[in-house]
Order: structure tokens, then sequence, then C-alpha cells
């Protein structure tokens, strides 16, 4: 009897083993199979596309698209660009605004970059990498069934400077691009921002020569013309990025002609308060505010 149990307790484990093993190849598969297809592998229905190659390897862009897209439209849409001081973070953090502006009309997309972590890059290649981004996105505009007026760029944290980085910068280009084609973009969605590089969280953790490239990619130092229509979203108690410097640089582009500048302060907020645990709130709340400022420039329909 003894020896019957123990068998059975043998056969079950082994049949155990044996469902699991299938799972595990079940999952390798699939994402294996959305590599190949270009089909993101956590199953949302974005479209991965490689927008360059650096060192052999491709840096991919997804895409999502609304559900009675077709491949004539002439839709909006907004890139986006993760944070995590150019040195960690993933397209993820956007994909539920990319989601919900595609319910909503828009094509959107989430760029991969490249981060110190895992690419062992500076600010300065995770520049070029959002520059190089935005000129593809406009380049195969029409098989996106995007509008190419109609592109703006957003991003949180370090990706805010990246967004502001195709508006405002006229270097910092990959060798390789294309640079007849503009990065510049027709609006602007900016989540706590770095618009400026010369803030303590940055500055205390340089050198002074790297200080200095770093301010050649500083939005607030390189701006010099009126920006396209912006909404930004900073928290007050953001202890990364200070908001005064948020207010500085809106101070300055208005002086340059800026008009259209919607500035959202959220009281008692930390950093990336929109974002994380505990943020539906401010998320559905962020979110509204870019909604009615895409209808206010004639983007979405009201």
């Amino acid at each position: 009897m003894m020896d019957e149990m123990m068998e059975k307790k043998t056969q079950i484990k082994e049949l155990l083993i044996g469902v699991l093993v299938v799972l595990l190849i079940g999952a390798g598969l699939v994402v294996i199979m959305s590599m190949v297809l270009g089909r993101s592998p956590v199953g949302d229905g974005a479209e991965g596309k490689t927008y360059k190659t650096v060192d052999g390897k491709g840096l991919t862009l997804w895409i999502y698209k609304p559900g009675n897209w077709r491949a004539n439209d002439r839709r909006p849409c907004v890139v986006w660009f993760f944070g995590g001081a150019w040195k960690v973070g993933t397209p993820e953090q956007f994909v539920a605004q990319s989601k919900d502006l595609a319910k909503r009309g828009m094509v959107a997309v989430t760029v991969e970059y490249r981060v110190n972590s895992r690419h062992g890059s500076t600010p300065i290649e995770s520049t070029m990498d959002a520059r190089s981004a935005m000129r593809w996105v406009k380049s195969h505009a029409d098989e996106l069934g995007v509008d190419s007026a109609r592109i703006a760029v957003g991003g949180g944290s370090s990706g805010g400077q990246l967004a502001l980085a195709c508006e405002i910068l006229t270097g910092t280009n990959d060798p390789l691009d294309a640079t007849s084609v503009s990065p510049k973009p027709a609006a602007l969605i900016l989540f706590n921002p770095v618009v400026n590089m010369d803030i303590p969280k940055i500055r205390n953790q340089v050198s002074d020569d790297k200080f200095k490239q770093l301010l050649e990619i500083s939005p607030h130092q390189q701006l010099e013309k009126a920006l396209p229509p912006t909404i930004i979203f900073h928290g007050s108690d953001d202890a990364i990025i200070p908001i005064g410097s948020v207010v500085d640089f809106i101070t300055k582009a208005k002086s340059l002609g800026s008009e259209n500048i919607a500035f959202h302060q959220y009281s008692g907020r930390g950093h990336e308060f929109y974002y994380g645990p505990g943020s539906r709130k401010d998320y559905k709340n962020t979110l509204e505010k870019t909604v009615r400022f895409l209808e206010s420039i004639g983007w979405l329909l009201e």
C-alpha cells in the first residue's frame, strides 16, 4: 500500500512538471513569435517597428492604433518618451495613455531609446535616438495612417527633456539620420519634465565637463523660439525636478512668443504623481486635461 501511494505521488509530480514545461515552452514561443511578427509580447496588440539599428541591435517603437484604423487615414498622432534619468525605464510607461488616446481616434507610439543601464549610453545618445524616432514617424506617416502635420511628442521627467529636444535643438543628431526630415512636433505633452539641466539632482552628480555637455541639450538654455501648443503637468512637491525650473522655463517661452502653454500644478504631489500605485485619480485627471487640450487645438472632436 505504501509503495502504491509513493508511486502515485511520483506520477502526479511528473505530471505537474510536464505541464509546467509545456506552459514555459508555450510562453517562450509566444515571446519569440511576438518578436518575429513585430507584435507586443504582453498581448496588447501594439505593433513593433525597428526605427534604427545601433551596434547591430535594433531600437523598437510600439504603435497603438484605433480599432477602426485604416491605412488611408490621416489621424493625429502622439509619440511618447519614458522617464528614468536616461539610465533606466521602458516604453511601457505610457502604454495606458497610448491605449486611451487610441480609443479616442489617435495613433500613439511609445519609443525604446538607449539608456545607460542597458546600453552604457549618456543623455546625448538618448537625445539622438528621440530625434531619430520622430524622423522615422514623420517619414512613415502615410503607412501609419497619420497626418504628418499633427504629430505631438510627449514624455515624463527625462522623457520630457527628450520631447523638448525634438522641438528645440538644432544639432545633436545621429550621423546616419536623414536630417532633411525635421523632428519638430506640432504640439507638446509634458509630465514633470526636465526643462533645465541646471538643477541640483543633475549638477551635483556630474563633472564640470559633463555638465557643459548636458547644457548643450538642456531645453531652457537652448530655447530661442516660441513653442508649439504645449501642456505641462507638475507636482508642487516634486523633490527631483523643482517646479520653479518649470515656471522659469514657461516665463522664458512666453517672452519668446509662445501663446499656448497650459500649465497644471498639482498641490502636494511629488515626482511622477500620475504614474504608479495610488495614482489612478491623478492619471484620469491628467488624461482628461490632455484630451481637452487636444480638442482645443482641433485634433480630437469634442
